[in-house]
């Protein structure tokens, strides 16, 4: 599990991040993220019922994502940034490593920007 410090725990911090933003999109995730004065990276992981109906589903799907961001965060710039899972992750069946692909690119794309 990550730190306290390093995740997104505010409803309003997320809607904020989503809403007011900037994003790009991976195969099977959104990436939201914005500037933040904190000096380090907060994240959150999200995964809607449009992905599966199934909660332990979800919850499987937000596990892997968090475990991918917890080996990026030391390369990751000090952003918000909301890991919202699309609804291809149940369609294509796919695997850890190809989800942990998808991201492998996300720290250089978010230094960029």
């Amino acid at each position: 599990m990550l730190p306290r410090a390093l995740r997104l725990t505010r409803s309003s911090d997320i809607q904020d991040t989503v809403s007011s933003g900037r994003r790009f999109s991976t195969p099977y995730t959104r990436v939201y993220f914005r500037y933040s004065n904190l000096g380090q990276p907060r994240v959150a992981c999200v995964v809607g019922k449009k992905v599966d109906q199934l909660a332990t589903n979800r919850h499987k799907y937000q596990r892997w994502l968090r475990e991918i961001i917890k080996d990026l965060l030391p390369a990751l710039p000090p952003l918000d940034i909301v890991l919202v899972g699309q609804p291809s992750l149940k369609n294509q069946n796919i695997t850890y490593q190809d989800l942990k692909s998808s991201l492998a690119s996300l720290p250089a794309k978010l230094n960029n920007k």
